[in-house]
């Protein structure tokens, strides 16, 4: 069984670009898939055989991690002005791109909130209690919509 420590060598020299097939620290190393931000390798040696995928974080990635936090579920009752002072924190950390592609991002996942809410409130199964609950959402994302300014429409 591989540990962290038998592993560490192998992890700590393989290139993140999924180039050819090579031997990398006594390890038979081969590029299964790979793309703009990750990298799928498959390594091989005596009696071991491990899958090995690297995923390239950049701040446009970050940019959409952070509009689907914000406008998640579970957050409602966050203030607006309280995600303005996270993005505010997360731009002094140098992500110049981030403010125009986290404005973008939070519009598409407000939108795809809306319409993932009327699917689902167009169906004649649910219980009342969810329906009213499910309604103050759609009413929620929708005001949110119209009146964030960190919203880029």
């Amino acid at each position: 069984m591989n540990s962290p420590d038998t592993l560490h060598p192998l992890l700590s020299s393989l290139p993140v670009d999924c180039s050819g097939r090579s031997n990398v620290e006594g390890w038979d190393v081969e590029p299964i898939s790979g793309g703009a931000n990750n990298c799928l390798y498959r390594a091989r040696r005596a009696g071991d055989d491990v899958a090995v995928k690297f995923t390239v974080r950049d701040e446009r990635d970050r940019a959409e991690d952070l509009a689907e936090m914000m406008t998640h579920v579970t957050y409602m009752d966050v203030a607006v002005s309280r995600w303005r002072w996270v993005l505010d924190r997360y731009l002094e950390m140098g992500m110049e791109v981030a403010r125009e592609r986290v404005q973008i991002c939070l519009a598409i996942k407000i939108v795809g909130w809306v319409v993932r809410i009327a699917r689902s409130l167009g169906r004649d199964t649910a219980r009342s209690e969810w329906r009213r609950d499910a309604r103050r959402k759609y009413e929620y994302y929708l005001e949110r919509l119209e009146t964030d300014d960190l919203v880029c429409l």
